[in-house]
């Protein structure tokens, strides 16, 4: 089903700063800040949001965090050190979200201060955070930490600039983990991105959603930014994701959309994502990036741009990477089994479908749960030494490795076909048993 939505969003950028002094840093309100909006966070409201973000993202990050970055940031990292952050808002897209992130150069020490050198090749560190706010209503806050190495690839220094990057996220409320992996190429006339998402982390149970689980999403996406003018860009993108209902399928997709910066501050935009899907939007975006110190002169109107001249023909070694942002997951209905202090699973029964069998022949087991399962669960079936004077031996009478069985969404059985071992020096009946465990995920 097609949908068509129109959302707003006002973006707020640091500007440099000449000339501020770690007393501008006023570490008491900035404590005092976080701590107005102490109560209203920890109940994680849509109020507590509101206050988090409009007092500690525009007041301590935005403001003071920019003010101390430039007065030790680049005195200690060299001029090639920044905070970048913005604050968005889209009403139809779960309200405010904000991101900062931190540019770290790494080489060799006053290199980056020397402002006769050409900035040809960059290698850094990019820490940052993006906050945002769920369907469900609930503050999601993703860290990053990556490493960024990036290179001119042509004669003429910021004509054609390719970058790689490996970053690791997150999440602090689900301790949701993925590794994501990037190759950029940046020119005169546009840019590519090839990205790779990859969780490190499985199935937890969701804060936002009491009768859910989720987990990151695998996934990878190639897309490409044509600049016919300083002012205008078309983009297009190929995408390859897990499916978000946690089945374990895989959705290819596209995404094509255009974006027209008229003037410095301001961005409008049209996107179509998930072509190729059910579930393809449309959505319209307004956007404004004003700098948050004292703006001395206006800048102005380029209106449609200047053709061939896009970003005047030299690209930005430094800047940082910007598509690492919210960590996207699946969600599944939450299991609803419980387990025993053994770790067993509580109210499982095991038959076997025959009284007896000789040694070395292949039995039937079926597992039965005490009610249906609310998605597809793996099961370890585990035999075990039965009851008696004579229980069987592992190693001897049966292979002591659990057995993988699955009961589909809605079920409550599951059958296994196990081999056991032949054992000639068997001389008598031994019994044997079998336990119920959940499998790793």
């Amino acid at each position: 089903m097609k949908t068509l939505k129109t959302t707003a969003a006002c973006v707020l950028a640091a500007a440099t700063m000449d000339g501020v002094h770690a007393a501008d840093f006023n570490t008491e309100s900035a404590l005092a800040g976080l701590a107005a909006c102490g109560d209203a966070f920890e109940s994680a409201t849509q109020a507590g949001a509101d206050c988090v973000e409009g007092k500690a993202v525009n007041d301590v990050f935005l403001d003071r965090a920019a003010r101390f970055a430039d007065s030790y940031g680049k005195s200690m990292f060299g001029r090639h050190f920044s905070l970048n952050q913005r604050l968005t808002y889209a009403p139809a897209g779960g309200g405010f979200s904000g991101e900062i992130d931190a540019v770290i150069p790494l080489g060799v020490p006053g290199l980056a201060n020397d402002d006769d050198v050409t900035d040809t090749t960059a290698l850094f560190l990019q820490q940052g955070l993006t906050r945002w706010t769920d369907s469900a209503g609930f503050l999601r806050n993703d860290l990053r930490y990556g490493v960024v190495r990036r290179f001119d690839v042509a004669d003429i220094p910021g004509a054609d600039v390719l970058g790689l990057s490996v970053f690791h996220q997150r999440n602090l409320e689900h301790s949701h983990g993925r590794l994501v992996a990037g190759l950029d190429y940046d020119g005169a006339w546009g840019d590519g991105v090839f990205t790779y998402f990859k969780p490190t982390t499985g199935w937890r149970n969701s804060l936002s959603h009491w009768n859910k689980e989720e987990r990151p999403l695998e996934g990878m996406e190639f897309s490409l930014h044509f600049k016919p003018t300083t002012t205008v860009n078309l983009a297009t993108a190929l995408t390859h994701w897990e499916d978000a209902d946690g089945a374990e399928q895989w959705m290819t997709g596209g995404r094509i959309g255009m974006n027209w910066r008229p003037h410095p501050w301001l961005n409008v935009g049209h996107t179509w994502d998930g072509l190729g899907t059910d579930n393809d939007t449309q959505s319209v975006h307004l956007s404004l990036s004003i700098p948050i110190d004292e703006v001395r002169r206006v800048p102005r109107w380029q209106g449609l741009g200047i053709v061939g001249k896009a970003d005047n023909n030299r690209q930005n070694v430094w800047r940082a990477i910007e598509n690492v942002g919210r960590i996207e997951v699946a969600q599944r209905e939450r299991r609803t089994l419980s387990l025993n202090a053994d770790g067993s699973v509580r109210g499982a029964s095991v038959r076997f479908m025959q009284d007896y069998a000789n040694s070395g022949e292949t039995i039937r087991v079926e597992v039965t749960l005490a009610n249906p399962v609310g998605a597809d669960t793996r099961l370890e079936l585990r035999l075990a030494p039965g009851e008696g004077d004579n229980p069987a031996l592992p190693g001897e009478d049966f292979i002591d490795q659990p057995v993988i069985v699955t009961v589909p969404k809605g079920e409550i059985r599951a059958e296994a076909i196990i081999q056991l071992i032949r054992n000639p020096a068997m001389t008598a009946p031994r019994s044997l048993s079998a336990k119920v465990f959940l499998a790793a995920a």
